[in-house]
């Protein structure tokens, strides 16, 4: 039986060829020849190297718009955005309401000797040819009521817009728009202006009011509402010459002459506060941004 051959009498199989390795000048297996790069003949590999770009960034300009926006999104407007002054409007506000106030309580305290004259006007048959001190001065208040109306509501507009400038999230009960229709529109000028007025205290004054807008928005109740009667008095006497109203009248203008003054230092206090704490918010912020 034969033995198997011992390690030393291993011989190297028929057809195999001796490799050379890098150390004799030839590649390594599975590399290519510095002559034959890529497989093709003469092929030399790259020699450049990658040169970063050189300067200085420069971003984009302009401003973004964006693209794809959904239905109905607009574009904020820049005034939508910025704080609108009140201070010196709601000045000007004040001092209308005061003179208002002042000029309609003088006529107020004609009224007595007003009803007296229209009793004799009624009894002589002289009644178109009267036209009392009462009326006259009543006549010059009340061209001081519509402009200092136009700019209470102007402030007031603008100091509403303010909160949301301070606060996008403001809560306001209504919209924009009854700050201005709120106050002649039938029934609902009972109440919306004063939730109008009523959330721009809110949203501006740090410090409650205490009773300040209940006593602002009564005694301007009052004062319209008595202010009308006895206007009612007055014109009553032409419709119907007789003089059975004209004993309430003095008590009417009166006691509406009261209230409108009553109405007029409460509006005061709210214009100034509301002022003073949105100008000192408006300050703030500045020197935020500036810090």
């Amino acid at each position: 039986m034969s033995q198997p051959p011992r390690p030393d009498s291993w011989q190297q199989p028929s057809g195999w060829q001796q490799q050379t390795w890098p150390d004799q000048g030839q590649p390594a297996p599975g590399q290519q020849s510095p002559q034959n790069y890529g497989g093709y003949p003469g092929a030399q590999p790259p020699t450049n190297t990658y040169q970063p770009p050189t300067g200085t960034y420069q971003p984009p300009t302009g401003t973004y718009q964006p693209t794809g926006a959904p239905p109905g999104w607009t574009q904020p407007q820049a005034a939508q955005q910025q704080f609108r002054p009140v201070h010196t409007l709601g000045i000007w506000a004040v001092a209308l309401a005061a003179i208002y106030a002042s000029i309609f309580t003088i006529a107020s305290l004609f009224s007595p000797a007003a009803a007296a004259e229209y009793r004799w006007a009624l009894d002589v048959g002289r009644l178109d040819e009267t036209f009392t001190l009462y009326d006259t001065v009543a006549a010059v208040a009340a061209l001081f009521l519509l402009p200092a109306a136009i700019l209470g509501v102007v402030w007031l507009w603008r100091a509403r817009h303010n909160t949301l400038v301070f606060d996008p999230q403001a809560r306001h009960q209504r919209g924009s728009v009854w700050v201005i229709i709120g106050w002649i529109v039938p029934i609902v000028a009972f109440w919306f202006p004063y939730q109008v007025v009523r959330d721009v205290v809110r949203n501006s004054v740090r410090k409650p009011l205490g009773p300040v807008l209940g006593l602002w928005w009564a005694s301007w109740l009052v004062a319209m509402i008595l202010g009308n009667l006895a206007d009612q008095q007055v014109d009553t006497v032409f419709s119907e010459p007789t003089d059975a109203g004209l004993t309430a009248l003095p008590f009417l203008a009166i006691v509406a002459a009261i209230a409108t003054i009553v109405a007029a230092v409460f509006w005061a206090r709210i214009i100034l506060a509301v002022s003073r704490a949105q100008h000192a918010r408006a300050a703030q912020s500045s020197r935020a941004a500036a810090w």
